[in-house]
């Protein structure tokens, strides 16, 4: 199964959220994966088909609602609540009714976190995003 597969000139494309591979190149060409990079890209990722018994998958399921989020998103309601919207608003998260995991073939779910990212400034010091 190749992830996006025909969703081309979409915000789903693969590498949509990169630059294109040419204005990455100059970059990142002398990085030791940049050919599985650009294959990434250009291509999409092929992951392998992992089907798992219905009653193991409906456990893991159980298991990972019980669990809840990580303590990074649970601690942060307003910032997560901020963060889902902007991932809904453009088209990468759909939010479905809990119950509604046991009933889509195949799922898995991954609790959510929020990781403190930095930039860096005009002066190449790192600051907080």
């Amino acid at each position: 199964m190749v992830l996006n597969e025909g969703t081309d000139a979409t915000e789903e494309a693969p590498g949509s959220e990169f630059k294109p591979p040419s204005v990455l190149r100059p970059l990142l060409q002398h990085h030791p994966f940049w050919n599985n990079i650009h294959k990434a890209l250009s291509y999409g990722v092929k992951t392998p088909q992992v089907h798992q018994a219905e009653q193991a998958r409906r456990r893991s399921i159980t298991e990972a609602l019980a669990r809840g989020n990580h303590k990074s998103a649970t601690s942060q309601p307003v910032l997560l609540h901020s963060l889902l919207i902007d991932e809904v608003r453009y088209g990468f998260s759909l939010p479905l009714p809990s119950k509604a995991a046991t009933l889509i073939p195949d799922c898995w779910l991954t609790p959510l976190g929020i990781a403190t990212q930095s930039t860096i400034d005009p002066s190449g010091s790192l600051v907080p995003k």
